[in-house]
């Protein structure tokens, strides 16, 4: 049901865009966007598969409003994505990926107050929550990379969070423990860091030398979350919290 929900948003909001851009081709403002909704798809499908829920979950997942804007992230980080096959745009299509990618991380604490608010809480929805928050770090990154604003060695930080799930679905089907990773204020200033970063480099206001700076400081940041984390997930006593 969420799948059919996904894509029904999805080629809406192309028809939409692409109304709105003309000069776009109409390929790769589908395409490229379903693509990417389908690898978020899987994405959350099989990491959903990889963490058991206990008896007492939630149902897995539940058609709210909550969901419904979660969805709506992943719709605005598709239609960022249709701007990768081409270069920089001038005056105010300068400024709409920046936009994009704004909206859906503004976007990321209101459907997880309306989960809490309204009571729609659902393991499937939190999987899907994180994997739209992963799948834009990495658009976003590409773009800024392909708009000469972030250097290249950035782009495989972008995709740590791929990697992490990646180094626990081996410690899993080699039979080695998993450890829940707990809440941690650190990581989420971390991601909150990272993504108001790559917000700013999308935008036509930074070159390559700000770009420079800021992809340093994402990487020792982003590095060492991650480098924390794993040990949490591993059993080290040194837990994220």
């Amino acid at each position: 049901m969420h799948v059919l929900l996904g894509i029904t948003v999805l080629w809406t909001g192309d028809l939409f865009a692409d109304a709105a851009w003309e000069r776009l081709s109409v390929w790769n403002w589908i395409l490229v966007p379903l693509t990417i909704l389908a690898f978020l798809l899987w994405r959350s499908r099989s990491d959903f598969r990889a963490h058991p829920m206990q008896a007492e979950s939630a149902g897995l997942f539940v058609i709210g409003l909550a969901n419904c804007v979660t969805l709506c992230r992943g719709l605005l980080i598709c239609c960022l994505g249709g701007f990768t096959p081409y270069s920089q745009f001038h005056g105010f299509s300068a400024w709409v990926p920046s936009i994009l990618y704004t909206s859906a991380i503004a976007a990321d604490s209101l459907d997880g107050w309306i989960a809490r608010v309204r009571n729609e809480a659902s393991p499937v929805g939190e999987v899907l929550d994180r994997e739209v928050d992963a799948l834009g770090t990495l658009v976003a990154a590409i773009l800024a990379y392909e708009y000469g604003r972030l250097p290249a060695f950035y782009l495989p930080v972008s995709t740590a969070y791929y990697v992490f799930s990646l180094a626990i679905w081996l410690r899993i089907k080699h039979g080695k423990p998993v450890h829940p990773l707990l809440p941690s204020a650190r990581r989420r200033a971390v991601g909150t860091f990272q993504a108001l970063s790559l917000a700013l480099l999308l935008a036509p206001l930074f070159g390559p030398t700000e770009g420079f700076c800021v992809a340093v400081a994402l990487t020792v940041a982003v590095s060492l979350s991650f480098v924390r984390d794993w040990m949490a997930v591993i059993g080290d006593r040194r837990r994220a919290h």
